[in-house]
């Protein structure tokens, strides 16, 4: 009779956490893949390219090509390789970096403003940061870490302002 009454006991503890463990949530891969990245973890961060390219793939998510992104200027590695976006870096104390939990782009603010976007085998600048010296010299840092030998592409005016920078900051790329 006792062993009958304690196993009743048991039974409405494990009744009672049984319960409890099915009302937290636990997280997806994806989502915990997504966290690690947004530590900066490089693989979490290529898993997260790898499933945006297979939802493109799926086409889960079509995107229209944007006529604004094609003429953005961009520095990319000499030679034709799928690089993964680098590891974050704190490659200034006015450098700041996010991961985009969606894309697996990493986000680069200067100065507390969108800089460039590491996409993995290009460093895209926005509007605003193309004409930014500061932006122009850690995109040129960062580009140097990641590439080795940097080509730069958009328009003339780019070019030349990031040559200038480059002469001016003495940076040796």
């Amino acid at each position: 009779f006792t062993a009958a009454t304690k196993r009743d006991e048991l039974k409405a503890i494990f009744k009672a956490e049984n319960a409890s463990l099915r009302k937290e949530k636990h997280l997806s891969y994806r989502e915990w893949v997504a966290d690690c990245a947004e530590v900066g973890d490089p693989a979490a961060i290529a898993q997260l390219r790898g499933f945006s390219y297979a939802d493109k793939r799926k086409g889960k998510h079509p995107q229209e090509p944007d006529v604004a992104d094609v003429q953005r200027p961009y520095f990319t590695a000499t030679s034709d390789s799928d690089l993964d976006p680098a590891r974050p870096a704190r490659l200034s104390e006015r450098v700041r970096w996010a991961v985009d939990r969606s894309t697996g782009v990493v986000n680069y603010s200067v100065n507390d403003r969108l800089a460039f976007r590491d996409e993995g085998q290009r460093i895209t600048f926005n509007k605003d940061s193309r004409n930014d010296a500061d932006s122009i010299e850690i995109g040129l840092l960062l580009a140097k870490e990641k590439f080795g030998a940097v080509a730069v592409h958009g328009g003339q005016e780019f070019r030349d302002r990031v040559l200038a920078t480059a002469v001016e900051r003495r940076l040796d790329v």
